[in-house]
């Protein structure tokens, strides 16, 4: 009982929770004294809980992540995506540490590598810090066991369309006509159109699923926490990104 009323607690005086406290509270007060613009709180408090919980999060993650698994095809290349950095921080070999979501992405190309050799460009530009995401890459894959030969730098992309651009360009100049995209499963669907738009050919294999496919819940799917609400914000941008270059490239081969 002591545990399930301190996981509830702490729930409550950290974001989201003291947040949708908050709004409902106000909210409910409010309305108790006949103002009816108090209900746009308690709709609010209900919408950040609803996205807040676990049921909610994995249902909207799964709906958009596309979960792919190389198997063996033949491929000429690899190409990872940046994904951030933690800036400044100090590491084993230097300074910069990719993200977590960059992070599986480059231990699942190790991982690749290691059974079939092939070349790995690490696409992703400068950060705050004037560090490109591919720098600091290209030295955690080196700490890996990755040649340092094999390692293809694209440090001026900004998005995933210039991502796609300027990778084109190192297939062109190097002659690779497939390779293998590898990025977090949330950003698959997004990154295939965009990389089939650009004229590029490539198959998918995600890194990091995060949507959980669970047969049974527990009190405690129910109780919000950032983590379910971070995977719920990542669904929603990655929806709207799809529908946006789905038309954009819809659009572009009608032309």
């Amino acid at each position: 009982m002591l545990f399930v009323l301190k996981k509830i607690l702490t729930a409550l005086i950290t974001i989201p929770g003291v947040l949708i406290v908050f709004l409902l509270g106000t909210g409910i007060v409010g309305v108790l004294r006949r103002g009816r613009m108090w209900y746009a709180n308690i709709i609010t408090g209900v919408l950040i809980y609803a996205i807040s919980i676990a049921p909610v999060a994995n249902f909207f993650m799964i709906s958009i992540e596309q979960s792919a698994v190389y198997r063996n095809e033949k491929v000429d290349v690899m190409v990872v995506l940046g994904g951030g950095l933690s800036e400044g921080v100090a590491d084993f070999s230097g300074t910069h540490l990719p993200s977590p979501d960059m992070m599986m992405r480059l231990v699942d190309a190790v991982r690749i590598y290691r059974m079939k050799e092939k070349p790995v460009i690490v696409s992703g530009g400068i950060v705050g810090s004037g560090v490109s995401e591919a720098s600091v890459a290209r030295r955690v894959l080196i700490d890996l066991g990755v040649r340092a030969k094999d390692i293809i730098l694209e440090e001026r992309s900004r998005d995933t369309v210039e991502n796609a651009r300027f990778v084109r360009a190192i297939f062109t100049a190097r002659g690779f006509r497939k390779g293998l995209l590898i990025t977090s499963a949330y950003h698959m669907r997004r990154s295939l159109r965009i990389f089939a738009g650009e004229g590029l050919q490539v198959i998918p294999h995600a890194a990091g699923v995060i949507g959980e496919k669970k047969k049974y819940l527990d009190t405690f799917e129910f109780v919000p926490n950032i983590h379910d609400l971070r995977k719920s914000a990542i669904a929603l941008k990655e929806a709207l990104g799809c529908a946006f270059y789905a038309g954009k490239y819809r659009l572009a081969s009608d032309k």
